[in-house]
C-alpha cells in the first residue's frame, strides 16, 4: 500500500470532508432531509434507482420530515407495475 505524503491529497479531502460533516452536523434536521430529498430527486432524474437494502423490490423515491419524524417514501416496484 502507498505510503501517504503529509499535506498530500487524500489528507487534503479527509480534511475537507470532516469539515463538510461537522457543518452538516450543525444544521436542523429539516434542513439535512431536505437536501437529502433533492438529492434523490437528481439522481432520479439521471435514472439511478436507489432502493432498500433488505427489500430491493423498493425504490427510495422521496424522504419528508412529519411531524418530526423522518419518513422515506419507497413503494415496491412489483405493486407499481
Amino acid at each position: 500500500m502507498k505510503k501517504q505524503k503529509p499535506g498530500g491529497f487524500r489528507q487534503r479531502m479527509d480534511e475537507a470532508a470532516a469539515m463538510a460533516n461537522a457543518a452538516m452536523a450543525k444544521l436542523p434536521t429539516t434542513a439535512i432531509v431536505a437536501t437529502i430529498d433533492t438529492m434523490i430527486g437528481v439522481l432520479n432524474s439521471q435514472g439511478i434507482k436507489i432502493r432498500d437494502w433488505d427489500d430491493k423490490d423498493k425504490v427510495v423515491q422521496k424522504i419528508r420530515c412529519i411531524g418530526g419524524k423522518v419518513y422515506i417514501l419507497a413503494p415496491s416496484e412489483k405493486t407499481r407495475q
